[in-house]
């Protein structure tokens, strides 16, 4: 055997069990559990939460199956329920500048409600503006509004007629609107 091999008693070592409080590690209790011989990295963690800045993120890199994303979970879920419930941001169309939407900044979980109520919204007027167009009072009012105008351009143009008159000019009227006339 060269002497650069190694013994396979080399490769394995002991591990007292009773240094081990617990037999499963979900009896542990302890909230990092999975992180276990992992100080490092759970210090790490903490230090990146602890950055209260824009644009710093957590980047957890190892091996599938060490249960990276259930620690920082674990620790992301312990940290949130210390901190206020952040508002709700919705942006909304910003009619004067379409690609520039407006932020409104709402009181937490209200913009559900403030989402679900326009999408109610949306399916009503759906219903009922068509049917408002249908209606007869909307009938009514068109017709009203129709012969309101036709009444003062009936008297704007015996006006104009007087006045063409004096100048002893004709207003002819064509199917394509007024002619004056010697």
């Amino acid at each position: 055997m060269s002497d650069t091999c190694l013994k396979w008693s080399q490769l394995y070592t002991h591990c007292d069990q009773k240094q081990v409080p617990f037999v499963l590690t979900s009896e542990s209790g302890d909230s990092a559990q999975a992180g276990m011989g992992q100080a490092r990295a759970l210090e790490a963690i903490e230090f990146g939460i602890g950055m209260r800045h824009r644009f710093y993120n957590l980047f957890l890199l190892g091996s599938v199956g060490l249960g990276k994303h259930a620690v920082l979970e674990k620790i992301l879920g312990a940290e949130a329920a210390k901190q206020p419930t952040p508002s709700d941001w919705c942006y909304v169309n910003n009619f004067d500048q379409y690609q520039k939407p407006r932020a409104l900044e709402l009181p937490a979980g209200k913009g559900k409600g403030l989402s679900d109520a326009m999408a109610q919204l949306v399916e009503d007027l759906a219903i009922g503006l068509p049917a408002a167009f249908e209606s007869q009072e909307y009938r009514g009012q068109i017709t009203h509004i129709n012969e309101h105008a036709e009444e003062q351009q009936e008297a704007l143009f015996v006006e104009l007629n007087e006045k063409s008159n004096q100048q002893e000019i004709s207003l002819v009227r064509t199917p394509s609107g007024y002619t004056p006339a010697p």
